[in-house]
């Protein structure tokens, strides 16, 4: 989105430092909640079969999302890294572009990393919070 000013066109999430444009990519999307476990089967046995919210899909024995019923953000349960904070997951059209215009107040947590599908970073903001940006540049 562009918006016209006094000083001409500048895109919206840009911003200008020592005279020159900088484009900002914002997440675009919550995609999900992350919750690490070391129980899969005892995550699962909470939320799909005591709350009865539905798979939405599956990567390999260590990661499931569930639907959240009435929300359009799915839940991520994970046994890979069980020790990882939790947190939100938000997707952008690049993990590289995002990260190089890393936004103040961000403290980068684990450098981008690929995943299946894509790359992930992880980054915290000034109150604590784990903050977890992918894209999904390596989708077929």
């Amino acid at each position: 989105m562009v918006i016209e000013g006094a000083g001409g066109d500048v895109r919206r999430g840009s911003e200008f430092t020592h005279g020159h444009l900088i484009e900002r990519s914002p997440p675009e999307l919550l995609e999900f909640f992350l919750s690490p476990t070391d129980d899969l089967e005892a995550s699962l046995a909470l939320y799909r079969d005591g709350l009865g919210w539905s798979e939405a899909w599956r990567e390999g024995d260590t990661t499931v999302t569930l639907v959240i019923p009435g929300s359009e953000v799915t839940l991520m349960v994970d046994a890979t890294d069980p020790d990882a904070p939790p947190g939100p997951v938000f997707s952008v059209a690049s993990l590289a572009d995002f990260h190089a215009a890393l936004p103040s107040g961000l403290t980068v947590v684990d450098e981008p990393a690929e995943i299946p599908g894509g790359f992930m970073a992880a980054y915290r903001d000034p109150g604590g919070t784990t903050i977890y940006v992918l894209d999904q540049t390596t989708d077929a």
